[in-house]
């Protein structure tokens, strides 16, 4: 067989039926805490951040460095750290899928710049959300200068004897 008409092996029915599940639970576990855990939480927060004062800043500073910084930035690494490894392997070997990588349908190898090209543009696209989450840091500086937050205001007494700090 030639390099031009090489498959890469297959999952086999019960392998695939296994990751699928395995995948879902995941999946389903990772909603499930997002949808009924964090953000209730972070909108509960959000609500009454400028109410808790954590020495130079505020609850609002805090939110306001997680949306625009912290976010990006650990979505960045996140997606790197699950994909990387094989964008890099791609790009080592110039053949993509990699070397002993199972496949869920009946894929031909790619060879030399085309099979380099995808893992380029993938990890390029991670690069710019990093570089993103490093600005927002930048624009989260100007945007609470320019808002001039609150320190506090007669609403957040309550919420701050609730939760314990001010």
């Amino acid at each position: 067989m030639s390099k031009q008409t090489e498959f890469a092996p297959q999952y086999s029915k019960q392998e695939k039926i296994k990751l699928i599940a395995v995948m879902l639970i995941g999946g389903a576990l990772v909603m499930g805490i997002n949808h009924y855990w964090f953000f209730p939480e972070l909108r509960q927060y959000g609500e009454h951040a400028h109410c808790f004062n954590y020495g130079s800043f505020t609850g609002a500073h805090v939110m306001m460095y997680f949306v625009f910084a912290a976010l990006p930035l650990i979505m960045s690494i996140s997606l790197f750290l699950l994909v990387g490894p094989r964008e890099l392997r791609v790009i080592q070997t110039g053949q993509n899928p990699p070397p002993d990588e199972k496949t869920f349908k009946p894929t031909r190898y790619v060879y030399g710049w085309r099979a380099r090209i995808r893992s380029y543009v993938g990890l390029g696209a991670l690069l710019v959300i990093f570089g993103m989450g490093i600005l927002g840091y930048f624009w989260a500086n100007e945007l609470i200068d320019r808002l001039g937050l609150p320190d506090s205001s007669p609403e957040c007494e309550h919420i701050t004897a609730s939760r314990g700090t001010q």
